[in-house]
Order: structure tokens, then sequence, then C-alpha cells
């Protein structure tokens, strides 16, 4: 009977106790990107796309030549290792008009030798893929 309850409890503790679930996507992607609920927005390209980033301001911008679309990445504290947890706000342009998520809890899920940084916020379904220019 004790072992009953002892695996009842655990079957509703684990209920309880919310996953995360990061974008496979996303994370095996080498790309930098902004990918929000399973729908890639921006992928950066090279040719037409540049990178920003401002240490004091902790703050990481990619945007297209022509100004049509961008990112912009706001966080708490530096993004510098596997497993962190930071706050961070987001900015984006969508079909002309201009988004914001403030007050996202993200982690870093992934880091690479040149510096690409890939966030993932599991409450709103958010990867950023940035780079932390030198």
């Amino acid at each position: 009977m004790k072992k009953l309850i002892l695996l009842v409890s655990l079957a509703v503790l684990a209920a309880c106790s919310p996953k995360e679930t990061v974008d496979e996507v996303f994370v095996q992607s080498t790309d930098i990107q902004l990918r929000i609920d399973g729908v890639t927005l921006y992928t950066y390209n090279p040719l037409n796309w540049q990178l920003g980033s401002n240490r004091s301001r902790r703050q990481f911008r990619v945007m297209k030549d022509d100004g049509t679309a961008s990112y912009t990445l706001t966080c708490s504290e530096w993004p510098a290792q596997l497993d962190q947890t930071l706050q961070a706000d987001l900015e984006w342009t969508s079909g002309g008009s201009y988004k914001t998520e403030t007050e996202l809890s993200m982690k870093v899920v992934k880091t690479d030798a040149e510096g690409t940084v890939w966030l993932w916020c599991n409450d709103k379904k958010i990867g950023v893929s940035i780079r932390t220019l030198r």
C-alpha cells in the first residue's frame, strides 16, 4: 500500500511540474535567427543583414540592410555560459508592425566558438540566437 501511495504521489508531482521543451529545430540549427511558436520569422544572412551588440547595454540587434526586418534582444546580463538563465526584452518587426515581449525568462541552451548564443524562453516558446561580437 505504501508503494502505491508513493507511486501516485510521484506521478502527481511529475504532472504538476512544468517541463522545459526546447524547440529541436531551433537548437539544432546553426543559424542566427528568431523563432516563435515553431515558426522561424527571421534568419540572418551576412549578404544583406547586419549584426550589432552593445556590451554595456547588454543588447543585440539583427537587422536587414534595407531596414524592413529586425529584432533586438536586451538582456538583464551578458549571456555567456550554457544553462545560464536571464531576463530579456525582445522587440521585432512583423508584417510592417512593431512587436514586443518583455520580461522573458530565457535560458542559454547552446553556444558555439564563434560567439553565437541560442536563448530559449519556454513559457512563450521563443528562440532567439544572437552573436556576441568582440
